[in-house]
């Protein structure tokens, strides 16, 4: 693309240079004024579909980014949620375990009569 509108320049140049010498008002002059015309009309459209492409290659940059940002969002929301998970089973079968081992020494004769430990047993060994 760089080589195209390096020619375009060059063309558009000596084209100026054509009309610098041409006389004013004459079938020359006219037909080197049409010429530069369309060859600025062109450089004008290379120059829109450059402007465009630079704002879509940016516009696709800043949307990766994005993306890239909330994927690394998402996966520490996902490893703070399973962590609470994991804290929430330990704490539970921990709790659980130090309430039947309470009991149990609580209740030294065999026999579990509170409600608290009947409670624990229940959680730990559940009835089928």
């Amino acid at each position: 693309m760089e080589t195209i509108e390096k020619l375009l320049r060059s063309e558009l140049e000596e084209e100026l240079e054509a009309l610098g010498e041409a006389e004013l008002g004459s079938d020359d002059y006219k037909v080197a004024v049409e010429g530069i015309t369309k060859l600025m009309d062109r450089q004008i459209e290379i120059s829109k579909l450059n402007t465009e492409y630079e704002l879509k290659r940016d516009a696709r940059e800043i949307d990766t980014d994005l993306k890239v940002q909330q994927m690394k969002a998402d996966a520490k929301d996902r490893k703070i949620k399973y962590a609470i998970s994991i804290g929430e089973t330990v704490v539970s079968t921990a709790v659980i375990i130090w309430g039947t081992l309470k009991s149990f020494k609580f209740e030294e004769n065999g026999t579990i009569t509170t409600i608290m430990g009947r409670g624990f047993i229940n959680k730990l060994l559940p009835k089928k």
